[in-house]
């Protein structure tokens, strides 16, 4: 009540108004002058590193209050900025676990999540604004930190994961399609450098790398697939799928890998199975073509190692063809076949 009563009468008198604000101008340039001569003097020792860490941490406090007093958000920044900075430069001088950055990081950058989800609650948009667009800054630039150190140590493993979790968090929160896109990515680079320290290169491995890749393109058409149109859906699908099963068919004649081979053929079956169930042409379409390629490509291996084998697998096929003739004159297998495709043609 008293503070309601004060701010009415410095309105009702102008001169007592601009002396109040230009007070807090020249406190504010103070403050900054503090803050330059405290980075300026790089104080060493114990009592006068105390001293530019509490210097740097009461400008958080008055930032605050004249945030308060002026409804600012850049201000809210300057706090936050001013908080994080001290903690920087006590860091500079003071050799610290890595361990301790990763911590410290991701408890302050959810705890000033949390923050904005009450001032939300509470009708305090400026405060709920800044708490979170600080936190998502710091979510990125876990990423960012653990790129500049150079190492695929557990600290930096650890910092890109917080930040993929953070991310999904946010954008479960928020309903934020953006947020979950870059969580998507995150995800990708941690099992990336996973695979990097297990010491499986992408030139021996790219099914390890590259299949998730696809599978995110996939899963980023079906969320979208009101907003892409039918063309770009069908071309992202495609394009999905093609790095899927290329990835997995490269190791197939590169090594000569049975697992890969049966991979891609209980894949491509999964893809059609899929297609027909969410009636979806291109994953029909895409996995027929693998699945017949993949037999084709096993069998042609056999019969150019086996000469008996090759005579075999010609003998089935004409056999094949054969009942396949008969069967069509009896039952019109053909037709069938035709309508089934027009069917699938008229699917998304």
């Amino acid at each position: 009540m008293k503070t309601r009563e004060a701010s009415l009468a410095t309105r009702d008198n102008p001169f007592r108004a601009n002396v109040a604000l230009a007070l807090e101008q020249a406190s504010l340039f103070a403050s900054l002058l503090a803050l330059s001569a405290t980075i300026a003097a790089g104080f060493e020792g114990p009592a006068p590193l105390w001293i530019g860490v509490g210097v740097i941490a009461g400008l958080s406090v008055f930032y605050s209050i004249l945030a308060s007093r002026r409804q600012r958000e850049w201000l809210l920044y300057a706090a936050l900025a001013s908080l994080v900075g001290s903690y920087v430069y006590y860091r500079v001088f003071v050799s610290l676990s890595v361990y301790l950055d990763v911590t410290l990081l991701a408890v302050f950058c959810c705890l000033l999540f949390g923050f904005s989800e009450y001032f939300e609650t509470r009708a305090r948009p400026l405060y709920a604004r800044s708490a979170l667009n600080f936190s998502l800054f710091l979510g990125s630039i876990a990423p960012l930190y653990a790129l500049a150190r150079r190492e695929l140590d557990d600290p930096s493993l650890s910092l890109v994961s917080f930040s993929a979790l953070f991310f999904s968090a946010v954008s479960y929160r928020r309903h934020w399609k953006n947020s979950g896109y870059l969580a998507g990515v995150l995800y990708n680079v941690v099992l990336w450098m996973w695979w990097i320290r297990t010491g499986w290169r992408i030139a021996d491995h790219p099914q390890f790398y590259l299949v998730p890749v696809g599978f995110s393109a996939i899963l980023f058409a079906e969320v979208n697939r009101g907003q892409l149109g039918v063309q770009n859906l069908n071309t992202i699908r495609s394009a999905g799928s093609l790095v899927v099963a290329l990835s997995t068919a490269v190791p197939i004649w590169q090594f000569q890998s049975f697992g890969s081979w049966l991979f891609l053929l209980l894949g491509s079956l999964a893809g059609v199975f899929a297609g027909i169930a969410l009636r979806v042409q291109t994953f029909v379409w895409m996995g027929l073509f693998f699945f017949l390629g993949d037999v084709g490509y096993q069998l042609f291996e056999v019969g150019r190692e086996y000469q008996l084998a090759k005579w075999a697998i010609m003998v089935g096929l004409g056999i094949m063809l054969l009942v396949f003739v008969a069967l069509n004159e009896r039952k019109q297998i053909g037709a069938t076949l035709l309508a089934k495709f027009q069917e699938v043609r008229e699917w998304e």
